[in-house]
């Protein structure tokens, strides 16, 4: 840390061959240096010495904004706050860096004055640097990320504000005068009587249910509120589909009524032909039969009387 100092607060003689290596005639003409100028020191040159009288602290100039804030709530605003916010910001900003400088030429004249003197290499400051680095970076992200969260806070609590101001206003218009934080304070009340009022519902529920009858041997009567809902929800699902293809049929019905009727038209004709058709093939049928019979009654008298015929001759009678 004392390698991380730069050279304008304290100007150490240097070696020209290595910049470590100092005589110790030289270590001790420089730290005598040092504590004259420590004791040379006061509050007000606090800051760095590329900054003006303006930059420069004590403590009666840090207590005097202290001193004339107005203690009265009634008259903060936001814009208030927020250049009061801004103002503490700058001022501990400088506070900080003042503190840092403090340390570091404290640390600084104790590695000096010291003996054996604490040196500090090239390598050393590399790897402090480094550490630094890293440090800073992660710093960084722990800053960015809390801000962000508290972004996030601002956020939600206006919205919250908000939200309470008009349901509260919508609810109870006539009771204007009502204070928030009163609203609030009703609000978390209520919120913290909700574990009881959740645990007696608990305690419902395990007494209805150790109540009911047997359970049902059918699975979709046992299902429990979520599955039941989802499976209601896809079964309405279902109708409405069915829904919609019953009223894309009924749209239909009409064209398909009046095709039937053209085609009972068209048939009327076709089935009379056909009646018709029927009947003729019946009559002639029926005469082929009254031929055929006929037609055999003449083959069986030529065929008895054949048979007589010889059965004479062959008896001579």
């Amino acid at each position: 840390m004392v390698g991380n100092l730069k050279e304008r607060d304290v100007d150490l003689p240097r070696c020209p061959s290595c910049p470590s290596c100092r005589k110790p005639g030289e270590l001790l003409e420089t730290g005598k240096r040092a504590v004259n100028m420590l004791q040379s020191y006061t509050p007000t040159t606090m800051a760095p010495t590329d900054t003006t009288e303006d930059m420069s602290l004590t403590i009666l100039s840090l207590a005097e904004p202290l001193l004339a804030a107005d203690d009265s709530a009634d008259r903060l605003t936001k814009s208030s706050l927020g250049a009061e916010l801004d103002h503490y910001k700058d001022l501990f900003s400088k506070l900080r860096f003042s503190y840092v400088e403090q340390v570091t030429k404290e640390r600084f004249l104790k590695a000096i004055v010291a003996d054996p003197p604490h040196l500090v290499d090239a390598a050393e400051n590399a790897r402090l640097e480094q550490h630094l680095a890293q440090a800073k970076a992660a710093l960084k992200a722990k800053k960015e990320h809390t801000n962000q969260k508290v972004q996030e806070l601002q956020d939600l609590g206006t919205r919250l504000a908000q939200c309470t101001h008009s349901s509260y206003t919508t609810s109870h218009p006539k009771l204007t005068l009502i204070k928030a934080h009163e609203l609030i304070h009703l609000q978390t009340t209520q919120l913290h009587a909700l574990p009881a009022d959740i645990q007696n519902l608990d305690i419902t529920i395990a007494n209805l249910k150790a109540a009911q009858e047997t359970p049902s041997s059918h699975p979709m009567l046992n299902l429990p509120l979520r599955p039941t809902n989802s499976l209601l929800a896809e079964r309405l699902s279902d109708l409405a589909r069915l829904d919609r293809e019953i009223a894309e049929l009924q749209s239909t019905l009409p064209d398909k009524k009046r095709r039937v009727a053209s085609l009972q038209a068209d048939l009327e004709p076709i089935e009379s032909r056909k009646r018709s058709a029927i009947n003729e093939a019946k009559d002639a049928q029926k005469k082929r039969g009254q031929h055929v019979l006929a037609q055999d009654l003449d083959e069986r008298g030529k065929w008895l009387k054949s048979v007589d015929t010889g059965l004479r001759l062959m008896l001579q009678v």
